[in-house]
C-alpha cells in the first residue's frame, strides 16, 4: 500500500513531543514542499520503499538543517513487522534495519528505527516512531493513489 503525508491545510501531519503528549514539542504545522510528494510504500512482502521524488527535507540530525535538500529515497528495504506494542500506545510495531536516517519514515531524525502504528484504516494511518520512553514522532498519512 502507498501512503503520503497528509499535506491537507491544518491536518499537522508531523508532531513531536512524549509518549503521554505526543505533540508537546511541536504541535505540527505545513509541510514543505519536498515532504508533499513523498510517497511510502509498505508491501506485503514486508519491503518499504521510499519515494523522494528529488528532494528530502533533512531535519535536525542532517546539513543543510530544516530544508529540502538531497533525495535520499530507498527501495525494498525489508523491514520486521509485529503485532501488538512492548509499552506505549499502538496496534503493532514497524522496525527498519539500520540506524536512522538509512530508512527512516517521516523525517530523517527519528529517536529510533522503531515505528508503531497507533491506528490504521483505509483513509488514515498514524505511525509514532520511538519508544514510549523517547522523544516520539507522530505522522499522519493519508492514501497515495
Amino acid at each position: 500500500t502507498k501512503w503520503k503525508l497528509d499535506a491537507s491545510d491544518g491536518a499537522n501531519a508531523i508532531i513531536v513531543g512524549t509518549e503521554g503528549n505526543p505533540g508537546e514539542y511541536s504541535p505540527g504545522g505545513p509541510l514543505a514542499d519536498c515532504q508533499k510528494d513523498d510517497v511510502y510504500t509498505f508491501g506485503t512482502d514486508f519491503k518499504l520503499s521510499y519515494e523522494a521524488n528529488g528532494s528530502t527535507f533533512n531535519a535536525g540530525n542532517l546539513s543543510p538543517n530544516y530544508t529540502c535538500s538531497g533525495d535520499r529515497s530507498y527501495s525494498n528495504v525489508t523491514y520486521t513487522f509485529q503485532p501488538g506494542v512492548a509499552g506505549g500506545a499502538g496496534i503493532a510495531t514497524i522496525t527498519t534495519p539500520g540506524a536512522p536516517p538509512a530508512n527512516f519514515i517521516g523525517v530523517t531524525d527519528p529517536s529510533s528505527n522503531t515505528y508503531r502504528i497507533i491506528s490504521i484504516s483505509a483513509t488514515e494511518m498514524v505511525l509514532r516512531s520511538g519508544t514510549a520512553s523517547e522523544t516520539v514522532h507522530q505522522f499522519k498519512f493519508v492514501p497515495h493513489n
